[in-house]
């Protein structure tokens, strides 16, 4: 069925169940509501109910209406809950203790027996184990699970992956998250309701130079969504990872603390067996309490973290141990006030500055190709919650973030700011010996950042019967100065198996490819992005709810694509009125964004954009190795300029583009879920879900002037003259085609559209028991399959060699996503001992990553030639056709607290990382030639290994 067609027919279904769509509890509060009956079962109207919360001054009352049924909307989730309901005639009832997550929807009905005030009966009490209003499939971590689960580098991202559905691909930081198998950089971080996802290349602010965006310490609860999220929630069809941070209550407290990994505590290193003079430092201190009790609090948090670190080459041009420290200075400071009894406001104001040296460095990357990164976010958000009458909610926010960020080689400028206009004459070229190692400068350096920021968020909800409504608005701009300087110190290149070092006597030493760029780079760039939403949960009988809405979002970077209307719908019933047994499912679109950066290079790489030239061993222009061209030969106009990004985008920075006849749309997901959820005794709960998440229009490159497809193989390949001559739009090019491109003088022309699909279907079970009888467990496991064409719209990560048709055929690269992992088990858990004994683990595995043999240089002349997966490779190989070993960690902690006065303890702590020392492969050589029967010897061989055994000692004073 046609896009927009099946779309609009499913928007009209939507709509017809809600005339009125509006949508169910905001990411960082909970609604509470639930129904009152008699001893008989009938419902009781006029009941009074009465929530207070003593930890923050909160209180508010509601009178049941007349199906018996009450609500609260909006609530604050710190702090502990008392919930009373009192009618003449009947014994009271009071549930004391009560705590509640945000992102929820509990349900807590009462029953009332024949009584006077002297039978009121009062329990503690515990918010219900399983979500029965709710179909969206998500994962939630509490307080206690972060303050007490073991987390390397005091990362929260790291915590992510207990829920199953995220797996790292590199370290923990968000650009190497995929969530529900899809690729990196397609989540979307939201925190305290706003984004905190940067534009750019679409990671969490504040992580650039080794940071995390917020410290562990104010981390109140974050929660994975992974199917079924919300309407208010746009901008990602991969999944939605959600942060709600700490505020302050009514009691003065804090804490101050320390954590120390001597390398003493740090194991050898499992590839090369030496001994790591890694060394971290990390020191702060919380405090939060009332500035006037009841009505105004605070929280605040500091903490500074100095890494001594190494990094291991294992190239044989260059081995060593190389050094790589890192700092970090972070500070949150948050203010709740509430300005009458309907009125709240939330101020917090956070900053990130960081700096990393020694990048990039390891495996075959010697350490002449270093990088450094030094980053800084300052970010400001303000909230406002208003109250109008008992039934409806006004949510207004906004945020401001200024992000600056400069990564660059210390070769070729001293600092980060001065990169931004950097000197190449003295860096050294870089070199390429295929499968062998890399030396020089890191040629695609420097790349520098400068965003900033807002966003404006309003959601008004109303509760009528059995309707809970709402709808709102979402708006972002962003104001950025990028650069990308690609290449500007040239590359020589050496084919596999070329003697070492080089000989100007020797011609089996020589090079056989060299690459360079020229020109300069720089773009100041706006971009805004809006969304807007209506959504009911609709109680339609008693057990069975409805969550119905939909989304249009609008993406300036799509230009003219107008129409994305995302309908959804969900259901949770409760199995026979039983709230311990929960059926529920969702379906949905779901529109993704795009890295502006994708923006950028057709722009900075356009035609009147940097020019690169693509020379082989004997070509007259061929530089004497090792020296770069100073300028771009003379002839120009004869010598075809090597690559150019056809811009689609237009505007007075995009001359040559052909978006009046080319209009990209916003890729899309269409995602299922269907499961049960399954309560067992008041504190263990089951459940069972089969997830979908199918992607369609996902954006790809390829070359609209690329030479047919070359089978590669022993003795098969093509040199560049043979491909050029094949080229359909000549070499250089001498005519657009078909695409109206009206410019010449390329050779390769990269065009970015919508053509690539992926798949994912995955089976998740989970298990989680709540922290009573002193433990806590939390066990998932996801058995799925992610397939595709493509893992992100890079050159690298979507290439089919041959297709220049946007609509053409591209089953050459189907196969396992770079993402692909069929077993995923996490278990989770901590336990509190007597004595103040604490301990808390986290048993991680997963199946390898596949991985492609790839032949290693350009053997079809097409000019593209990279090691990851959509590499050049032999035709006898499918892509993703190998597969790494499983990585499995087991990490674990323990505190013992030392009361002293008073409220006042002190807690030793130790953690473990990787406890079992397992050698966990994160790189292979994956170099296999021509010839896979007869592969070189250093195919396979283990170039990079993920973390060896670490540990940590803490020290904290609390109050």
């Amino acid at each position: 069925m046609p896009r927009s067609r099946f779309r609009i027919l499913l928007t009209a279904f939507v709509f017809q169940l809600a005339a009125a769509a509006s949508l169910r509890a905001d990411v960082t509060r909970f609604d509470l509501s639930g129904t009152v009956t008699d001893g008989t079962g009938a419902v009781l109207p006029g009941v009074t109910i009465t929530l207070k919360n003593a930890d923050t001054g909160f209180n508010r009352s509601a009178v049941t209406d007349g199906q018996g049924r009450y609500s609260f909307a909006a609530l604050n989730p710190t702090g502990k809950w008392t919930l009373s309901v009192e009618l003449q005639g009947f014994a009271p009832q009071h549930r004391e203790g009560l705590e509640f997550q945000a992102n929820t929807k509990p349900e807590i009905n009462f029953q009332l027996g024949i009584g006077g005030l002297q039978q009121a009966v009062t329990v503690q009490a515990s918010a219900p184990l399983i979500r029965t209003r709710e179909s969206e499939l998500s994962t939630i971590l509490d307080t206690k699970q972060v303050e007490n689960l073991p987390t390397n580098g005091r990362n929260f991202l790291s915590l992510l992956q207990t829920s199953g559905s995220v797996v790292a691909t590199g370290g923990t930081s968000s650009s190497n998250l995929s969530v529900n198998g899809q690729g990196t950089r397609m989540a979307n971080f939201v925190a305290d309701g706003v984004s905190m996802t940067g534009r750019e290349i679409r990671t969490v602010n504040g992580e650039f130079g080794g940071g995390n965006g917020l410290s562990i310490d104010v981390i109140k609860e974050l929660q994975v969504i992974t199917n079924g999220f919300k309407a208010e929630t746009g901008q990602s069809g991969a999944g939605t990872i959600s942060v709600v941070t700490k505020s302050g209550t009514n009691t003065l407290s804090g804490s101050v603390y320390g954590f120390w990994r001597p390398s003493d505590l740090v194991a050898a290193n499992l590839l090369t067996g030496l001994k790591t003079t890694q060394t971290r430092q990390q020191f702060g201190g919380t405090i939060g309490g009332p500035l006037k009790k009841d009505v105004t609090h605070y929280f605040a948090n500091y903490e500074d973290t100095k890494i001594d670190d190494a990094v291991v080459v294992t190239s044989v041009l260059a081995p060593g141990t190389f050094p790589a420290p890192q700092t970090q200075r972070q500070g949150f400071v948050k203010v709740n006030h509430r300005l009458s009894d309907r009125n709240a406001l939330d101020v917090r104001y956070s900053f990130n500055h960081n700096k990393q040296e020694g990048q990039g460095v390891g495996a075959l990357n010697t350490y002449d190709r270093r990088t450094n990164t030094e980053g800084g976010t300052d970010a400001f958000n303000t909230s406002l919650v208003s109250n109008f009458g008992a039934n409806k909610v006004n949510e207004a926010r906004f945020r401001y973030t200024f992000d600056v960020v400069d990564f660059y080689s210390p070769l070729t400028a001293p600092s980060g700011a001065e990169s931004r206009t950097p000197d190449f004459s003295r860096a050294p070229v870089a070199v390429a010996y295929t499968g062998v190692g890399n030396l020089g400068t890191n040629p695609g350096f420097p790349q520098n950042l400068v965003e900033k920021r807002a966003q404006w968020v309003d959601h008004f909800s109303i509760v009528h019967g059995p309707h809970q409504l709402k709808a709102g608005v979402d708006v972002i701009g962003s104001w950025r100065f990028v650069t990308f300087f690609n290449n500007f110190t040239g590359t020589y290149t050496f084919s596999q198996g070329t003697k070492f070092p080089f000989n100007a006597s020797d011609p089996a030493t020589f090079p056989f490819q060299f690459t360079q760029t020229f020109g300069t780079s720089g773009l100041r760039f706006k971009d805004d992005m809006a969304g807007a939403f209506a959504q009911d949960d609709w109680e339609v009988t008693r057990g069975l709810t409805l969550n119905v809405g939909a989304r249009w979002d609008k993406d300036s970077l799509f230009q003219g694509d107008n129409n994305n209307v995302a309908p959804r719908i969900g259901f949770a019933w409760h199995v026979g009125g039983n709230t311990r047994t929960v059926v529920r499912g969702n379906t949905g679109v779901f529109y993704d964004t795009l890295e502006s950066s994708a923006i950028n290079r057709e722009s900075n790489t356009g035609p009147v954009g940097q020019t690169t030239i693509d020379l082989r061993q004997g070509d007259a222009l061929f530089p004497a190795f090792p020296n770069r061209l100073s300028a771009f030969p003379s002839g120009a106009a004869t010598v075809a300029r090597a690559t150019v990004y056809v811009p689609i985008f237009q505007g007075a920075d995009f001359p040559g583009g052909i978006g009046d006849d080319f209009h990209r749309v916003a890729p899309r997901f269409f995602n299922t879920n269907i499961g049960v959820q399954h309560e067992i005794g008041p504190d263990w709960a089951v459940s069972a879900d089969y997830t979908r998440v199918y992607g369609y229009d996902m954006l790809v490159t390829w070359d609209i002037n690329a030479p047919p497809y070359f089978p590669l193989g022993p003795g098969q390949t093509r040199t560049v003259a043979q491909a050029n001559a094949l080229r359909p739009l000549g070499v250089p090019n001498r005519t657009g085609g078909s695409y109206g491109v009206d410019f010449t003088g390329f050779r390769s022309l990269y065009l970015q559209f919508n053509g690539g699909h992926t798949e994912y279907d995955a089976i998740k079970l989970g298990i989680n028991k709540r922290l009573s009888h002193h433990y806590a467990l939390q066990t998932n496991y996801t058995l799925g399959r992610a397939r595709g064409d493509v893992d992100n719209f890079r050159l690298a990560n979507s290439m089919v060699p041959g297709l220049t048709a946007i609509d053409g055929d591209r089953t050459y690269q189907w196969g396992p996503s770079d993402t692909d992992a069929p077993h995923v088990f996490v278990l989770s858990g901590t336990y509190e001992a007597a004595l103040g004994l604490r301990v808390g683990t986290i048993l991680f595995a997963r199946s390898g990553f596949p991985y492609t043999g790839v032949v290693g240089q350009d053997s079809d002349g097409d000019g593209f030639s990279s090691n990851a997966s959509y590499g050049d490779r032999p035709s006898s190989l499918s892509r993703n056709s190998f597969r790494y070993p499983a990585t499995v960690t087991f990490d674990t902690s323990a505190a013992y607290d030392l009361k002293l006065l008073g409220t006042q303890r002190v807690e030793l702590r130790f953690d473990v990382f990787n406890l079992l020392n397992r050698k966990n492969v994160s790189t292979y050589n994956n170099i296999v030639g021509l010839n896979p029967s007869a592969p070189p010897a250093t195919f396979g061989a283990i170039t990079g290994v993920r973390d060896q055994r670490q540990a940590q000692v803490a020290v904290r004073y609390r109050f």
